[in-house]
């Protein structure tokens, strides 16, 4: 594990840096979890790195995203947000019809840990991805 010296956000100014692995460790968790919670509530944000999830897989479900948004509507519909869930294609916090929308269409996706998932729902996840 290797910590950037440079991006330790203690300087003012600086964008919070939290370190996953750190928090993964008893003997780091203690100083980490006071970064985060400094982080939340000075800055409202942070930077998290060494977060376990290879550049490689980003980009591919980046690619993937983008795909899926350049379906034709109907297609994108068959994948749409089941009532009360979030998961699915859609938009945030439609409560009803009439109601004024800044368009901002989403696919919301849970990929990790296996529980938390409903693959009963029909969502499109790529197999190849391997989040089945």
């Amino acid at each position: 594990m290797q910590v950037d010296p440079v991006l330790n956000g203690e300087e003012d100014g600086e964008l919070p840096l939290i370190n996953m692995s750190r928090l993964l460790y008893i003997q780091h968790l203690q100083e980490e979890a006071m970064k985060l919670g400094l982080a939340c509530q000075e800055w409202g944000f942070f930077q998290l790195v060494n977060y376990g999830i290879s550049d490689e897989v980003i980009e591919r479900m980046k690619c993937e995203i983008q795909g899926f948004f350049q379906l034709p509507l109907q297609e994108k519909k068959t994948y749409a947000q089941k009532p009360r869930s979030v998961e699915g294609y859609g938009q945030t916090f439609v409560l009803s019809e009439d109601q004024n929308l800044d368009w901002g269409d989403m696919y919301f996706l849970i990929t990790h840990t296996p529980f938390s998932r409903n693959l009963e729902s029909g969502l499109l996840i790529p197999e190849h991805l391997g989040l089945h």
